[in-house]
């Protein structure tokens, strides 16, 4: 099977399910990357036991990738739950009752802070040189307000 097209096994499929009831009572897994009929597979006795139930959508919510490291790892579900698959980012998912970590917190501010001061070095440097290299007597030159 050649990969990348429509016959192949991971073509549009996340193998990640939610599993739903029809009418007649039979049960099916549906892929959520398109979430329809297309990528159904019919549960039986058979296959049941080839699925793991990794959390129920009801009790989770998404993390957006820009908090993400607000969570200890082990707080988190990466799961690709929609036709972005796992290449357009947005797969966190955390219970609803989970908190973020106060130290993660923490750490990501003190780490934004060392930026911020890293950039205001780089910044004063970067002017030290340009003044040095272009003989400039920065008394011409009066800051602006």
């Amino acid at each position: 099977m050649e990969r990348g097209s429509y016959t192949d096994v991971y073509w549009c499929r996340n193998w990640t399910f939610t599993v739903r009831k029809t009418a007649d009572g039979e049960a099916y897994m549906y892929d959520t990357y398109f979430n329809n009929w297309d990528s159904a597979i019919r549960v039986t006795d058979d296959n049941i036991n080839d699925f793991e139930v990794v959390f129920d959508f009801r009790n989770v919510e998404r993390v957006p990738d820009s908090f993400r490291n607000e969570y200890e790892d082990d707080d988190l579900y990466y799961v690709a739950t929609d036709s972005g698959g796992y290449s357009c980012g947005d797969l966190y998912w955390k219970d609803k009752n989970t908190k973020s970590s106060l130290k993660k917190q923490i750490n990501k501010k003190r780490q934004a802070v060392k930026d911020a001061e890293y950039e205001l070095e780089y910044a004063k440097r970067d002017l030290k040189s340009f003044v040095t290299e272009n003989n400039i007597n920065t008394n011409d030159y009066p800051e602006e307000s």
